[in-house]
């Protein structure tokens, strides 16, 4: 009992003038209620009385539809286990003690434990031998508010107690809680921790698969988990799910939602039950925690329903981060194995098989790689397969093309700003280079870097950091250099616009790719790797290319490499209306060799050359139209498809030629 408590009482008995019995009574009960549980408390006071009251039965009974002992001291004389309940209703009636004496009765007293209507709880004695009234019912009237106002107030200390006590529990099994990441052990102790949290004998975790309308078990504590599957429309916890409201079932056998033969499966039969749903933080239902069967003679109540509520919150909320993160670490997985199977190498040749060896070897390494080869050649292609072979694979790769921004845009773009945010001048715009710290930055045409982005560069390979000016601190990063160029760096270091110690540290490792025209070999398996893929794309057959349509593609020069190829491949399969591809369908879609261009361009007639690049320009564009719209049959839209423009664009391209409209 506390201070506050201590003057509540000493006020109420003072006002009653209390006799030296009472405050002797209030002395002792108030140093047991302290150190007890109630029933505990009651066992004591009980005990007390009884010796003080010389009686032989001693008890405190209490009506839940009937009458049941609290706690009782001795055996009621007779053959009953309790005096007759009409003499107890009547005492409560009176709302004062009692006396009873009959020849079929011991001598009985009874009083109700509490004035105030209604009185469940009532004290009674039984004696053998007679007692005066006069002198018991007054001290026995102040003994029993005494001992309902000190028993409620044990119940107060110890609900006090217990309510700490599960806070402390909660929070500390919150922090394991948060700390696990994968979800069946997640399950697993969630089950656990319910049933130490409310002391029952059972816990089990439901998840609702929607789409299939069932709750299947999840985890289980306290029973055996081959457990069937539930409908989400049956049973209590089809209830709670549909309803997603939390339920205290105080006895399953009133609810005519209860499932007997769900029951059976287990070793526990279900008496009582708590069910809380697990509701996410965007209001959707994971599915329900039920715990069954307290182990408390009390039962279950509205702070054990609280506390699971809590629980269950917490747990929600884990199993919802970690579904997430699951659900991501699936995803990076799904396009990790995507972007292997998209940097797979194709051709038969010996330089594909080399460099397919030579990025297997690098790859597991931090070395910093330059690819060289003409635009168009796969260097793109082999800079991802070194990353996503590597040890780096599950982590960024970022890419920078430096050619196609002026050399400030491409510094920020790669180092940040290095300006300080409005809000918190401590933070700042971050670069790729710090982004992609843990994986890979492919930077493409890298000889177009500026030489102030070279320095800072040189300084990541170097150091692994960087300084932007305005920041005081350098920026850390573990990142690896994948760079590209179709440049000759050699030559950029002679003339002054490469640095030089850049240049030895981006060429310890060097993969050059052969150009297309130079591995023959490998163009039919790439345009049929092509082929199948848009294919696929458009959900149409696979169309195949005739004898004379591949050896065509064989001749061809390929000027724009394996970049040309695949553009060729994809209008072909967008184009055509055919399965079979002839050697004339390639025909406006295959640039003119080099050694044909001169007569593309002015017709057979060279004696004018050279002509203003002006000019022939616009006499290579007319004859390339028109020869678009003589295949298309005079149709507009289908060479406007054919040339890859827009109807409009074509004719507004026709009228600056001075094109007739064939239409």
């Amino acid at each position: 009992m506390n201070k506050n408590q201590w003057f509540v009482l000493s006020e109420v008995y003072d006002e009653q003038k209390a006799t030296s019995y009472n405050l002797k009574w209030l002395s002792l009960l108030e140093s047991r209620l302290i150190q007890n549980s109630p029933q505990h408390f009651l066992e004591i006071a009980l005990a007390e009385i009884a010796t003080d009251c010389q009686t032989s039965w001693t008890a405190l009974l209490q009506r839940t539809g009937s009458w049941e002992p609290l706690h009782e001291i001795g055996n009621f004389p007779g053959e009953r286990r309790i005096p007759p309940p009409s003499l107890l209703a009547e005492a409560c009636e009176r709302r004062q003690a009692v006396i009873c004496e009959s020849s079929q009765l011991p001598f009985l007293i009874i009083a109700p434990l509490s004035k105030a209507p209604p009185s469940d709880i009532v004290l009674c004695m039984a004696s053998n031998e007679p007692v005066d009234g006069k002198v018991l019912i007054p001290k026995l009237s102040q003994l029993t508010r005494l001992l309902d106002l000190s028993w409620n107030c044990c119940k107060q200390l110890s609900l006090s107690r217990h309510l700490e006590q599960q806070s402390l529990d909660l929070l500390e099994t919150t922090r394991t809680l948060h700390a696990i990441r994968h979800k069946a052990p997640l399950l697993a102790y969630i089950s656990q921790q319910a049933v130490h949290l409310v002391k029952a004998d059972c816990a089990l975790v439901f998840l609702w698969d929607e789409p299939r309308h069932l709750l299947t078990i999840g985890s289980v504590h306290g029973h055996q988990k081959d457990l069937i599957h539930v409908p989400n429309d049956q049973g209590i916890v089809g209830r709670i799910v549909r309803h997603r409201k939390p339920l205290l079932i105080h006895d399953v056998s009133t609810s005519p939602d209860f499932n007997p033969s769900i029951d059976q499966t287990g070793p526990h039969r279900t008496q009582s039950l708590i069910g809380v749903p697990l509701i996410t933080s965007n209001n959707t239902c994971m599915g329900v925690l039920k715990v069954i069967n307290d182990k408390r003679t009390e039962g279950f109540d509205e702070k054990d329903l609280l506390t699971l509520q809590e629980w269950s919150t917490q747990a929600t909320l884990s199993l919802q981060n970690i579904q997430e993160r699951e659900t991501l670490l699936r995803i990076q997985q799904q396009n990790t194995r995507q972007a292997i199977e998209d940097t797979h190498l194709i051709g038969n040749s010996t330089d594909i098989q080399e460099l397919r060896s030579t990025i297997t070897n690098i790859a597991n390494t931090d070395l910093p790689v330059t690819v060289l080869g003409e635009s168009g050649s796969g260097k793109t292609t082999a800079c991802r397969a070194i990353h996503f072979n590597s040890p780096r694979r599950h982590h960024s790769l970022l890419s920078v093309h430096c050619a196609r921004a002026s050399e400030s845009q491409v510094d920020i773009e790669l180092f940040g700003s290095g300006e300080s945010s409005l809000s918190d001048p401590d933070v700042h715009s971050r670069g790729k280079i710090e982004l992609a710290s843990g994986g890979s930055i492919f930077l493409d045409e890298i000889g177009n870097l500026g030489m102030d982005t070279q320095g800072k560069l040189l300084q990541v390979l170097t150091e692994k950091q960087f300084t932007n000016p305005g920041i005081h601190k350098p920026t850390y990063t573990d990142v690896r250099i994948i760079a590209a160029t179709s440049e000759d760096l050699t030559k950029a270091v002679q003339d002054n616009t490469f640095r030089r110690e850049l240049y030895f540290r981006i060429s310890s490792v060097t993969i050059p790719i052969p150009a297309l025209r130079d591995r023959a070999e490998d163009i039919l398996p790439l345009a049929e790797f092509f082929i199948d893929r848009f294919c696929h794309k458009t959900q149409q057959p696979i169309i195949k290319l005739s004898r004379k349509a591949r050896r065509r593609l064989q001749e061809h020069s390929w000027p724009g490499n394996i970049q040309e190829l695949q553009n060729v491949m994809e209008r072909l399969v967008f184009l055509s209306s055919e399965t079979n591809i002839e050697s004339e369908d390639l025909t406006l879609l295959l640039l003119q060799p080099r050694a044909n261009l001169t007569q593309v361009l002015v017709g057979s007639d060279t004696t004018h050359l050279p002509l203003p690049l002006t000019e022939a320009t616009e006499r290579f564009q007319q004859k390339h139209i028109d020869s678009a719209i003589q295949y298309a049959e005079g149709n507009m839209t289908e060479a406007a498809k054919l040339l890859g423009l827009h109807r409009p664009n074509l004719y507004r391209k026709m009228k600056q030629l001075g094109i007739p409209d064939h239409g």
